[in-house]
């Protein structure tokens, strides 16, 4: 059994300025790690003192529960010159346990 553990993110935004657009995804990614630690190091990287928020999940019974956490922060492309946006990624770690299975 091979096991290690996977950071997915979500990433979305939507235009800055006075609308009422919602926020879409535009890019989906992964990144697999050996360890819990290498996994927090990389993301306490790559999004150093950006103001986090607190990812819920709902029941059926109308209580929820953490699944990670949502990275809110202004961005821009800057090798564009591009609008700036507002940008949230939602991120969860998971642990993964693989089996191979012959067929």
């Amino acid at each position: 059994m091979i096991k290690y553990f996977k950071v997915l993110i979500d990433e979305t935004s939507k235009p800055m300025g006075n609308n009422q657009e919602d926020y879409r995804t535009f890019n989906q990614t992964s990144e697999t790690f050996k360890s819990v630690k290498e996994a927090k190091n990389w993301l306490k990287d790559k999004y150093q003192n950006v103001k986090k928020v607190k990812m819920l999940r709902d029941k059926k019974d109308k209580s929820s529960y953490q699944t990670g956490w949502i990275y809110c922060f202004k961005n821009k492309d800057w090798s564009h010159n591009s609008e700036s946006w507002f940008q949230q990624d939602w991120v969860e770690l998971r642990e993964v346990k693989e089996k191979t299975v012959l067929i």
